[in-house]
């Protein structure tokens, strides 16, 4: 068995650079203070909405038949895709009530969402108008339901003018 010693790592330095590049006479005053490499804020920035969050309207949302095809129990409420991001989840008023898996078929939240049956502009379209249509519904349930009213209120679905 041969043994030998191991190659020895050393570090290099970098050449010093002697012609760094100057910014341009017009973008001095917006660049003053502003070191290169670094990401410049934006004079205005807009604050990005936060999504709403509400395990009460989720609930509510799956209490609900099906809307695509209408099969009553299997419920579970399905995000809309858009407005998703890194890191980032879709707003809860985006859910809809979509079947999970019964009976041997895969369900129809399975069926939008992952089978590719629908493109994603097809899917982007079912998925707004099943949103608006949940909301309607649970703003009609809310009528004689006290407590989905208070859930609705709470995340901005619906006012109480009183």
């Amino acid at each position: 068995m041969l043994t030998r010693k191991p190659m020895k790592r050393t570090g290099f330095k970098r050449p010093e650079r002697e012609d760094k590049p100057k910014p341009c006479a017009l973008l001095r005053p917006i660049l003053q203070g502003v070191q290169f490499g670094q990401p410049k804020k934006l004079p205005i920035e807009l604050p990005k909405e936060k999504p709403v969050r509400s395990e009460k309207y989720l609930r509510a949302v799956a209490s609900l038949p099906c809307w695509l095809c209408g099969i009553e129990d299997y419920s579970q409420a399905c995000h809309g895709d858009e407005g998703k991001g890194m890191g980032i989840k879709s707003s809860d008023l985006t859910a809809w009530p979509g079947c999970a898996p019964h009976d041997g078929l895969p369900g129809c939240h399975y069926t939008i969402g992952s089978t590719g049956t629908y493109t994603r502009d097809e899917r982007r379209i079912l998925e707004k108008q099943a949103a608006q249509e949940t909301q309607l519904a649970l703003i009609e349930k809310s009528i004689n339901d006290l407590k989905l009213r208070n859930v609705l209120e709470s995340i901005g679905l619906i006012y109480d003018y009183d």
